[in-house]
């Protein structure tokens, strides 16, 4: 499949740079005056120093790890080894943990994988931006299904899986059965559409900045989970068991590397 990847101008790359600077100092400037009106919880974090049961719950598939060049990958496996293999890579910020609904019903038809991305989960975490290029994470991905010794797979991606799926399928059509971006455009649309939209601008600005993406992602004891999650805080007994597992996922400033995607 030969299909060409938007290159950025050198222009937009430098607008994009002076824009997350001055951006910079209006989160700076904002979260100075938020700290002098709540000192106290703003950046008080809960100590989470054992995992939730459902984060290392076997009843949805075996935990395993495996060893790249360099790298340090955990997923979780469930169905049988002679059915076709069906990769699933989650969005941020998110782990295996996602798919916990999909993994019993795609387990019937599939060898279902459920990848914790680098930087996420129980998989390794550099801190390099250069860790994360996406040739150098296309390449771990293409080892990483060729140590489950399968020729080709599919993948259902959604958000940042999805992105990646799409350069998977793209750059290595030849091992990619079938494809599912859920949340998640072509590669291209990122930056000739998505970018006119407000919001995913602001957000390309603010995760680019050193420093204060991780801070405020800890802010009031992971706002971001709350956020994001809201929909798992209805029913309290089950779901927020939920919650506390991507807050323990998430808990300690290291596991913001992932800003670097």
């Amino acid at each position: 499949m030969k299909v060409n990847i938007v290159q950025v101008s050198l222009w937009e790359q430098t607008k994009l740079h002076i824009l997350c600077f001055i951006y910079g100092f209006y989160l700076i400037f904002k979260c100075l005056l938020k700290w002098t009106w709540h000192r106290k919880n703003l950046f008080r974090l809960h100590q989470r120093d054992k995992p939730p049961p459902c984060l290392v719950d076997n009843n949805l598939g075996e935990h395993s790890y495996v060893k790249l060049k360099g790298i340090k990958l955990h997923y979780v496996e469930t169905g049988e080894k002679f059915q076709p293999l069906l990769l699933l890579l989650h969005g941020f910020p998110d782990c295996w943990l996602s798919w916990r609904e999909q993994l019993p019903i795609l387990s019937e038809h599939y060898r279902v994988v459920a990848l914790d991305l680098k930087g996420f989960g129980d998989s390794d975490k550099p801190t390099r931006r250069r860790s994360y290029r996406i040739e150098v994470l296309i390449n771990e991905l293409r080892q990483f299904i060729s140590t489950l010794g399968v020729d080709k797979c599919s993948i259902i991606g959604h958000d940042l899986g999805g992105l990646l799926g799409w350069f998977m399928t793209i750059l290595h059509s030849d091992i990619i059965d079938k494809f599912v971006a859920i949340s998640s455009p072509h590669p291209n649309l990122y930056w000739d559409e998505l970018c006119k939209n407000n919001s995913f601008y602001r957000w390309m600005h603010f995760s680019r900045l050193p420093f204060l993406p991780e801070i405020d992602a800890l802010k009031e004891d992971l706002s971001i989970i709350n956020d994001t999650y809201k929909h798992l805080q209805i029913n309290k007994k089950n779901e927020q068991n939920y919650v506390e597992a991507y807050k323990y996922a998430f808990s300690r400033r290291g596991n913001y590397s992932t800003y670097n995607y």
